[in-house]
């Protein structure tokens, strides 16, 4: 048996979550519809990131950029103690921004986070449009 978290006894689950596809799947559409992301991230997120990192004890923003139309933000994590922290200070982060429909990927633990997030049709007053955030989070190692 291959274990899901190091006290795992189960292998296994209890049900799937595919009572949830059809919100995934509306998200995966407007995803691939064109010009979804919405231009200017800088003007429309970046002020919620600043805000919450001037405030923040862990972290700390060290620059931002847009590559094609991704808003890319550098971060800086101090003052934690593991990874889980830092896990948290980011879906923190995140909050201050993230749409009704949002997923968050990480990619490498506690350090890269992609972000798609967005309105999708019926969510608002507001046409669909989107957003992708990557965030880069440096600082000392975490603790495993």
């Amino acid at each position: 048996m291959r274990r899901r978290w190091d006290t795992d006894e189960r292998g296994r689950g209890v049900v799937s979550a595919g009572a949830y596809l059809a919100h995934a799947d509306a998200l995966r559409g407007a995803m691939a519809e064109p010009d979804w992301v919405a231009e200017d991230p800088d003007q429309h997120l970046l002020p919620h990131v600043r805000r919450f990192c001037e405030a923040s004890d862990v972290l700390h923003l060290d620059d931002s950029s847009i590559e094609d139309g991704v808003l890319v933000l550098d971060l800086t994590a101090t003052g934690v103690d593991n990874w889980r922290e830092r896990r948290e200070a980011v879906h923190a982060l995140i909050g201050t921004f993230a749409e009704p429909a949002t997923l968050v990927r990480e990619l490498a633990q506690d350090r890269d986070f992609v972000v798609v997030t967005g309105v999708l049709e019926g969510d608002s007053v507001f046409a669909p449009h989107g957003h992708t955030v990557l965030l880069r989070v440096g600082g000392a190692p975490a603790a495993k």
